[in-house]
């Protein structure tokens, strides 16, 4: 009976411990890939900050002549990875290892997938005109032979 209640015990803490040693290990695992994509984020700040004393502003997109030549992270999306509001400039990069961050990402995917669709509506409608009018037929009054 004591020893049952050993192995209960033991099975117990192991089952309670095994997401935190999960979750550590993809810590250790994903921080080297963290600290280069901050390193890469971190290299583009002298170029920044010498578009913002000459045009009195941040850019709104990065250079894309700044990423000639530098290895791209794993993590960094080079075609949304920079933001700016010409005050303050901000920079995303996808963290696997953590779900609010993975999460948000497929948020703001969506949200782009759905704001680059009403994009696409908008210039279809300006280009050939309303869509939904387009589909529909118009039936023209047929002329009655007079007789």
């Amino acid at each position: 009976m004591q020893r049952r209640h050993i192995y209960l015990t033991t099975l117990a803490t192991v089952i309670a411990l095994l997401p935190v040693g999960l979750w550590k290990a993809r810590q250790a695992y994903y921080s080297p890939k963290v600290v280069e994509a901050k390193h890469f984020c971190e290299g583009f700040v002298p170029e920044l900050e010498a578009v913002r004393q000459q045009a009195g502003k941040y850019p709104n997109k990065i250079d894309p002549g700044w990423l000639k030549g530098k290895r791209i992270p794993e993590f960094i999306d080079p075609h949304n990875f920079y933001t700016s509001s010409g005050v303050m400039f901000q920079f995303y990069f996808r963290y696997p290892g953590d779900f609010w961050d993975n999460l948000w990402g497929l948020v703001r995917d969506r949200v782009a997938k759905l704001r680059l669709a009403k994009l696409r509506h908008k210039l279809t409608e300006a280009l050939f005109g309303d869509p939904e009018r387009r589909s529909r037929t118009t039936r023209l009054p047929r002329a009655h032979a007079a007789g």
